[in-house]
């Protein structure tokens, strides 16, 4: 889960609650959240009944949303490291073990 660093200072308050992150634009690729709601289970062991502000079928233009400080989201780690080390992006949140998901090839 990330959002531009400056936005993270000025919408969320330490410590955060997921009512905080609720109550935020959140930015997402499907009207389903699949990332998001895996996120919410496994990190926060909730399930959400949110909606997205913005939906956009393309996770990198999901992406320069959030760095424009728009909102935040929930992306794969190949899809924001770059992001993150040069600090266009940062953790929302640091949980102790990070949700994976499996991709099968068959």
């Amino acid at each position: 889960m990330v959002a531009a660093p400056d936005w993270i200072q000025q919408k969320l308050a330490k410590p955060l609650e997921v009512s905080q992150l609720l109550a935020q634009p959140l930015i997402a690729y499907d009207e389903d959240l699949p990332l998001v709601r895996q996120y919410f289970e496994e990190v926060f062991e909730t399930t959400i009944k949110a909606q997205a502000a913005i939906t956009v079928a393309d996770l990198r233009t999901v992406r320069q949303l959030v760095t424009d400080r728009q909102g935040y989201s929930v992306f794969p780690q190949y899809l924001c490291i770059d992001h993150l080390q040069q600090s266009r992006l940062a953790l929302v949140y640091e949980p102790k073990r990070f949700p994976t998901k499996h991709l099968y090839l068959a």
